[in-house]
C-alpha cells in the first residue's frame, strides 16, 4: 500500500472526512478509499477516539520563511498495513492557517500557532 492521507471537507450540512489513498508512492492518481462523519465533539470517527497518540512537529514553508507547528499523530493501529498516521480536524486547518498567513505576511498570525525562522 501507498501512502494515504485524510482530508476533511466543509458542508452546508457541517464536516465530512474523507480517506484518499494511492496504490505505490510514486502514482499518480489517488483512490477514494471511505468518506465518513466525524464524531462533532474531537473531529474523530469512533474507532479512533482510543487511537494512539503523537505528538509531533510540522514544517510548513511559505513565503521565505519556516514555521515549526507542533501537531498530534493519530494512529488507529500500530498494524503497518492499517490507514494513519492522521491529523485531526484542528490540527489540519491550524497547518492550513498558518500557510495562509505566511503567504500574506502575517508572521505575526502565524507565530500564535509555532515558532517562525526566515529563510536566508
Amino acid at each position: 500500500m501507498g501512502p494515504s492521507f485524510l482530508a476533511l471537507h466543509i458542508l452546508p450540512t457541517g464536516p465530512i472526512h474523507a480517506v484518499w489513498g494511492m496504490i505505490a508512492a510514486n502514482a499518480v492518481h489517488a483512490v477514494l478509499v471511505t468518506v465518513y462523519l466525524p464524531d462533532e465533539e474531537n473531529g474523530m470517527s469512533s474507532s479512533q477516539s482510543d487511537a494512539r497518540r503523537e505528538q509531533v512537529t510540522r514544517l510548513v514553508e511559505e513565503g521565505g520563511y519556516v514555521a515549526k507547528v507542533p501537531v498530534t499523530l493519530i494512529y488507529e493501529s500500530d498494524d503497518p498495513t492499517s490507514w494513519g498516521p492522521y491529523l485531526s480536524a484542528d490540527d489540519a486547518l491550524k497547518l492550513d492557517e498558518v500557510r495562509r498567513a505566511l503567504r500574506r505576511g502575517d508572521i505575526a498570525a502565524a507565530a500564535r500557532h509555532g515558532e517562525i525562522f526566515a529563510l536566508a
